[in-house]
């Protein structure tokens, strides 16, 4: 691990946050490529920071192609999603890939995508009216039963130590739902349809 991947990892919640912020702030009608925008968005999601390191320039410039580097390994799939569906006058959440405002809670989404997983070994398509019905309740199970919607998370053996969703998880519920639903959906059509109910 280089000088400059080290900075960023002792720094990655604060960074990821930043990155968040100047993703949502610069324009990307401003810019004729990802390329230039991206860099855009680091140097500024880096001055948000207001770390002691990164103001002291002196100091700072050695690391400065390291962080670059590092950064762009870790943002730029998400980033090149975000500004291609922004040229296309695309929402965000509409792609596939997680959204840049989810980016820190994978472990908490793939608990969500664990009990939509788990319904499709306790249920059988066939009990179900057609695929989206089938869909539609193996992801709404996943979804109520993480955010402990009423009646779905009354203490019993298996939920009693879960103190449900976070506040932060409760902040971007509506992107979690359309991730969820733009994760599963096909995949749990598929499954209905090879039922051949």
């Amino acid at each position: 691990m280089n000088s400059g991947q080290i900075w960023i990892t002792r720094r990655l919640d604060d960074i990821i946050g930043t990155v968040e912020e100047a993703a949502g702030d610069i324009d990307t009608k401003d810019y004729p490529n990802f390329q230039s925008w991206m860099m855009d968005v680091f140097d500024s999601a880096l001055n948000r920071l207001h770390d002691e390191s990164y103001q002291s320039e002196s100091n700072f410039l050695d690391k400065y192609s390291g962080i670059l580097s590092a950064m762009e390994d870790m943002f730029k799939d998400q980033l090149e999603d975000f500004y291609l569906s922004e040229k296309d006058n695309d929402v965000l959440n509409e792609s596939s890939e997680i959204p840049i405002r989810l980016l820190r809670r994978g472990v908490e989404l793939e608990k969500i995508g664990n009990i939509v997983e788990y319904q499709t070994e306790i249920q059988d398509p066939c009990d179900f009216e057609d695929e989206e019905d089938y869909s539609d309740f193996c992801i709404l199970q996943g979804i109520h039963f993480y955010y402990c919607d009423e009646g779905y998370c009354d203490e019993d053996e298996d939920t009693e130590d879960y103190e449900g969703p976070s506040p932060a998880m409760v902040e971007v519920r509506d992107e979690v739902e359309q991730y969820i639903y733009d994760k599963y959906y096909d995949y749990l059509v598929g499954l209905y349809n090879d039922k051949d109910c």
